[in-house]
């Protein structure tokens, strides 16, 4: 096919069978039919690649290929290698997008002369709309102040816009360069890495405030378990990025969002890494020997809870969640918060990654007679390097800045 206006939509699989069909589909449906379909298969132990094969018999614009799992990361890089469009777009495997995605993006990229367009996402829960991600405004802005501008450095953790690579589409040449040299064990906050540099090096970016993408939110990604730590994993992140902004010259916003992005991964997947603490990190009244409530079973709470679980250094008096239903289902045992008023307790921790959110609810429990000074947020002061071990920035050449 002709490179000129032809978008390679790049697909990484792992696993996905009850998901891949409806996702392929969503793409076989766009209006923009100058499209190219490439499906890698990341080394599945599921019939994925039975179905991308069935496909790829079927159509003569979509490819597949198979390959031994190596991260979703090595999985894009090969899809790019084999990418002929003058665009690129990313899609995840379990997510479908609206029939327009691709016309409406083709066209804010040729109209507004820019480098990349990003959409509107929007989290589904069964079928039913959950939540956008996002609140940039629409309109055309420099890479570098978009970049610059992904999370709100005020409260943690809330971010301004989407922090990965699917849904949005990208001039090719942009990606492929940065592709060249991304490190492929980074296994975790790999999209980010590669998009944050996508923004520093576009001369422009445009937003469209339309949700065309639909992120899926599957028991699996509300429970968001990590069988292995991320720790490894964020090193790479760091020792990659930090030479990658050396070199572009970023600003100290850009600097600390990935300060901000490490720590907040560090939390939902590596949390052993704070196990030195005196107290329960990142709440600094929280000491050791604390009898403590949980409240949230999502990521983090998960994450607390197997901490403390193991190394018996608080005392766990109940876990919380307004979705406890969910989560018992699952096999965890979160009660309803109204077990709160009848429990004896030091400290209420909210293992709310959104600062907003947590302060949201705060006000909730003080409506319900609980002690203010009993009710413990993150303290955003925390969120720093200096609270990591020694050992995450050895064996590389990479320092503090």
């Amino acid at each position: 096919m002709e490179k000129k206006g032809l978008i390679s939509i790049i697909v990484p699989v792992y696993n996905a069978q009850c998901f891949l069909a409806e996702c392929i589909e969503s793409i076989l449906k766009q209006t923009y039919s100058k499209y190219e379909l490439i499906l890698i298969d990341d080394g599945s132990e599921d019939s994925s690649w039975e179905i991308i094969q069935l496909y790829s018999n079927q159509y003569h614009n979509i490819t597949g290929i198979r390959k031994k799992n190596e991260g979703p990361n090595s999985a894009r890089k090969k899809g790019l290698g084999m990418a002929s469009g003058e665009f690129v777009m990313f899609i995840d495997a379990d997510d479908y997008i609206d029939e327009l995605l691709c016309d409406k993006l083709i066209r804010a990229m040729t109209v507004y002369d820019v480098d990349i367009v990003i959409p509107r996402v929007m989290k589904t829960l069964e079928g039913i709309d959950i939540g956008i991600i996002g609140k940039w405004r629409q309109g055309k802005y420099t890479g570098r102040f978009t970049a610059e501008n992904m999370i709100d450095l005020n409260m943690f953790y809330k971010s301004n816009m989407t922090l990965g690579l699917v849904a949005n589409l990208y001039k090719s040449s942009i990606l492929k360069n940065i592709f060249a040299t991304v490190d492929e064990k980074i296994q975790f906050s790999e999209d980010f890495s590669c998009h944050i540099l996508a923004l520093l090096d576009a001369k422009y970016v445009y937003f469209i405030d339309e949700c065309l993408y639909y992120y899926r939110q599957n028991s699996g990604s509300i429970m968001h378990n990590h069988v292995k730590s991320n720790f490894t994993s964020e090193q790479y992140v760091y020792r990659f990025l930090m030479p990658e902004f050396k070199k572009r010259k970023v600003s100290p916003n850009v600097y600390k969002q990935l300060e901000w992005i490490i720590i907040f991964s560090l939390l939902i997947g590596g949390y052993e890494t704070f196990v030195d603490k005196k107290y329960l990190y990142p709440f600094k009244n929280v000491s050791r020997g604390s009898k403590i409530i949980i409240y949230g079973a999502g990521v983090f709470g998960q994450a607390l809870y197997d901490f403390i679980k193991q190394y018996h250094l608080y005392e766990l008096v109940l876990w919380v969640d307004k979705n406890y239903r969910i989560y018992q289902n699952d096999g965890f045992p979160v009660c309803e918060i109204d077990q709160i008023c009848e429990s004896s307790f030091d400290y209420i921790v909210l293992a709310l990654l959104k600062i907003d959110v947590a302060m949201q609810v705060k006000e909730e429990l003080k409506k319900r007679s609980i002690d203010s000074e009993k009710i413990e947020l993150i303290d955003q002061k925390l969120i720093s390097y200096q609270e990591l071990p020694q050992s995450f920035f050895e064996s590389g050449d990479a320092g503090i800045l």
